[in-house]
């Protein structure tokens, strides 16, 4: 045998070949001088002693350093434990400092059926047109799901395809848009269920249509599975009316322009009415149109045609303001688009300003906490105007990439007396 002093204390005996009794006629341990204490590992203890054993006497706190040792052993579970049942087994490791708890965990008879998905075959379908729905079932445990099910209520806005139901294995039935299925599910044996439907109500252009699938494992285990597509149709919503220019004097002539635009994926009949801004004159033979049927009678246009899917058609006819209106009037147009195939209603409308054209050939700069200061100006007779813009706008908008910002004018010209608003890029 072989004793090894550590400086902090610890003794470790190591013994190269135990005797013929295995210690049953020997002691293993340690005693002060006087043999008044001690600490004893073994005293005439069959098989306390073998071939190369190590017994290590340790003081409080201390060691030899790391240790490892590993420890096997199987068990078997009791056949009548249910599905999906956690066992765990837990060590207790004792040391002088401290109890260390350590646990391990495995899952009996195992059922998982998540990752089984519902697809559909587009994402995307115009009115009329059918998708398929496909569901696959899988189990990915242990454990066969003998009395699995699931059940899919279809959309009300879909009809579904006559015989298109068909299962790999199981019982499928469809009956008032609600798809059922049960059998059994094997891990590692999927089993698909096909159906296809028609979307046969018409909605908002790429409104979501969403079916939630009901899947049991028949264990009390109940997955939910989403699935969702877009209905598509025609979608003039985008349509605009413009008066150009927007701004005018008395006397002036401006287009009324419709835009009716088909953001939709289907192509579609429309037709729209365009009230001739009360106040305003109507040119006549001014009226055009870029497809379709054009006409006017009794101060309302009327258009109809198709609208391809995005297209656009322009719908334009000219206008003229009374030379005897005055600057500040202000006159709006009215228009409704309507979808004639697929239905929706889509009001718009214009406004024309009569409001006096200045030319405003500006330097602008800070000043004054962010207000700016504007020189320079003169009105449409190039009649130099004392001008001061006094608005307060953060100074990072004068010099960045900015919006617009609002300048307040104020003409000072001893003969004229007035105060515009102008909008400008600063």
């Amino acid at each position: 045998f072989q004793l090894i002093l550590y400086e902090n204390g610890a003794i470790r005996i190591q013994v190269l070949r135990g005797d013929g009794s295995q210690g049953g006629a020997s002691t293993t341990g340690l005693e002060n001088f006087k043999a008044t204490r001690g600490l004893t590992y073994a005293c005439n203890q069959s098989d306390s002693l073998h071939d190369n054993l190590a017994v290590l006497f340790a003081p409080p706190g201390g060691s030899t350093g790391e240790v490892q040792s590993s420890l096997h052993f199987q068990v078997r579970s009791a056949a009548d434990l249910g599905v999906n049942t956690w066992l765990t087994n837990t060590a207790t490791i004792a040391t002088l400092q401290e109890i260390l708890p350590r646990r391990a965990a495995t899952l009996i008879n195992s059922v998982d059926l998540s990752t089984s998905n519902v697809q559909v075959s587009q994402s995307e379908v115009n009115v009329g047109e059918a998708l398929e729905y496909i569901i696959t079932l899988r189990n990915t445990g242990l454990v066969a799901a003998n009395q699995a099910s699931f059940t899919l209520p279809l959309s009300n806005v879909l009809t579904p395809v006559p015989d298109s139901l068909a299962c790999d294995s199981g019982q499928c039935t469809v009956a008032a848009n609600l798809v059922q299925w049960s059998g059994a599910l094997s891990p590692g044996t999927p089993v698909t269920v096909r159906i296809s439907a028609k979307l046969t109500t018409i909605l908002p252009d790429r409104t979501p249509v969403t079916g939630t699938l009901q899947l049991s494992d028949g264990f009390g285990q109940l997955y939910t599975i989403p699935s969702t597509f877009l209905a598509r149709r025609s979608d003039l919503s985008a349509s605009s009316l413009q008066i150009i220019p927007p701004y005018a004097d008395p006397g002036a002539t401006v287009s009324v322009a419709l835009f009716v635009r088909n953001l939709g994926s289907l192509e579609t009949t429309a037709e729209a009415q365009i009230n001739v801004p009360a106040g305003l004159i109507y040119q006549p033979d001014s009226l055009v149109c870029g497809t379709g049927a054009c006409t006017v009678e009794a101060g309302v246009v009327t258009w109809r045609g198709n609208v391809a899917p995005r297209g656009v058609i322009p719908v334009r006819f000219q206008v003229m303001a009374p030379a005897s209106a005055h600057y500040g009037d202000l006159f709006t147009g009215t228009a409704v688009v309507k979808d004639t195939t697929y239905g929706g209603e889509y009001p718009l409308t214009a406004t024309l300003w009569l409001a006096r054209s200045t030319y405003l050939p500006l330097v602008l700069g800070p000043e004054n906490q962010g207000a700016i200061k504007a020189t320079g100006v003169t009105d449409r007779s190039f009649t130099p105007v004392a001008v001061i813009a006094c608005t307060p706008i953060p100074a990072s908008a004068i010099f960045g990439p900015t919006p617009l910002c609002s300048v307040r004018l104020a003409c000072c010209h001893p003969e004229k007396r007035w105060s515009a608003h102008y909008d400008c890029h600063c």
